[in-house]
């Protein structure tokens, strides 16, 4: 009986497990069929696959590397997974996120409304950061950012930011989050011992964050708004392929808003929108931003935008000439950016619309290297996650993360 038993547990042990196994990095190849014409052609980059690629048992959204670990969140399967970074073993998994009410109309046949359907769900997990030993969640859906003791993601605690949905960023020290909210025009500053929130309103017109960044000295707070920017307030660099777009759309187009910490104001507003082609809409928004190691740049990936990433000098508080991605696929125009990170000297970008991780030269923007880490047709790559040796890339139709060792490109 006992051997039995022992047995029954082995197989669901193994069961649990088994979606978290690492796939052998000779099949990697096969996952994703032949490169795309034209993949790897600025420059006469490399084309190369994974060193590894980690099978989960949950489509991957939000990664991140900290101590040994990657952390990941899903928003389609409410769950929250640490996995050991270098054997893709499963160490940890949350799945009871707070409930929201969820309320809808209810019609008869004819469209009319009879009544209201209430339902209690679960909120899902978003964007992560880590702050110490801390790991703060968003909850979307929420109203409050959870907390955890991050080598053990045991929670130990609960922000109120009254809507959680949102971006979240870290002070170098460990001991400020930020977080901004997606449906509140405001961000907030978050103490990571006491997590005390203060809260910050958005510049006149910000709506919606697709990205948020602290400075490396941590002085200044940097946030890729959605939509709010103003004609006015546009900077183009002086040798831009196209003029800015007059931002004629009902919502108008992204912004940078740049914020002093010490004095609590903005210093710096700058339109982020399509500045390559002139259009009657702007639909860009900024999806991730990294600064470069000494921190007097700052790297914005943009979706929705023939922008790439645009390049902002963070001395001068000016745009400088941005750095074009060509799509591959004929029904996207824009490159479809999806993150972006800084490894040395190197600026890895994930291509959407290629499917494809690009790691370029950060100072010539030449591509050294091109990656595939999605499937042609398929959901596009999502983000990057980066550690001393190893970038990580996640794709969430494929319910993997490709794992690159570049420090044998270099």
């Amino acid at each position: 009986m006992i051997a039995r038993i022992a047995a029954v547990l082995g197989a669901i042990l193994a069961a649990s497990m088994a979606g978290c196994a690492p796939v052998d990095a000779d099949r990697a190849p096969s996952l994703l069929g032949p490169p795309p014409a034209g993949a790897g052609r600025d420059g006469g980059a490399g084309y190369r696959p994974a060193d590894r690629v980690i099978s989960l048992d949950i489509r991957p959204d939000h990664i991140l590397h900290h101590d040994g670990r990657i952390y990941v969140s899903s928003f389609h399967d409410r769950q929250l997974l640490v996995l050991d970074d270098k054997t893709g073993r499963l160490l940890h998994r949350f799945d009871t996120f707070d409930h929201f009410t969820f309320t809808n109309d209810e019609r008869d046949k004819d469209g009319k409304v009879t009544g209201q359907i209430v339902e209690r769900r679960r909120c899902r997990p978003g964007d992560m950061v880590v702050a110490g030993e801390k790991l703060f969640v968003v909850q979307t859906f929420g109203s409050s950012l959870l907390v955890f003791h991050a080598p053990a993601l045991h929670l130990i605690g609960r922000v109120e930011v009254g809507s959680s949905s949102g971006r979240l960023a870290a002070s170098p020290d460990g001991r400020t989050v930020y977080f901004a909210s997606n449906r509140e025009k405001a961000f907030h500053v978050i103490d990571a011992r006491t997590h005390q929130a203060r809260r910050v309103g958005y510049p006149e017109g910000g709506r919606g964050i697709g990205a948020l960044a602290a400075a490396p000295d941590g002085k200044r707070l940097y946030l890729g708004i959605q939509r709010g920017a103003r004609e006015a307030k546009a900077d183009p660099p002086d040798d831009a392929a196209g003029p800015v777009n007059p931002l004629k759309q009902t919502y108008s187009g992204p912004l940078l808003a740049v914020y002093d910490l010490a004095t609590g104001r903005y210093v710096a507003i700058k339109s982020i929108g399509d500045t390559l082609k002139a259009r009657g809409d702007d639909s860009s928004i900024p999806a991730a931003m990294a600064f470069g190691p000494d921190g007097r740049t700052l790297y914005i990936a943009m979706s929705q935008c023939m922008v790439g990433v645009h390049v902002y000098d963070t001395v001068d508080d000016t745009l400088r000439q941005p750095i074009t991605l060509a799509s591959v696929d004929e029904h996207f125009t824009w490159p479809a950016c999806r993150d972006v990170a800084v490894l040395g000297d190197e600026l890895l970008v994930v291509v959407g619309a290629n499917h494809e991780l690009a790691v370029l030269d950060r100072r010539t923007g030449r591509r050294r290297m091109t990656a595939p880490v999605g499937r042609p047709g398929g959901e596009s790559p999502g983000e990057i996650a980066v550690s001393a040796r190893h970038v990580t890339v996640c794709n969430s139709t494929l319910r993997r993360l490709f794992v690159f060792d570049l420090s044998s490109s270099r």
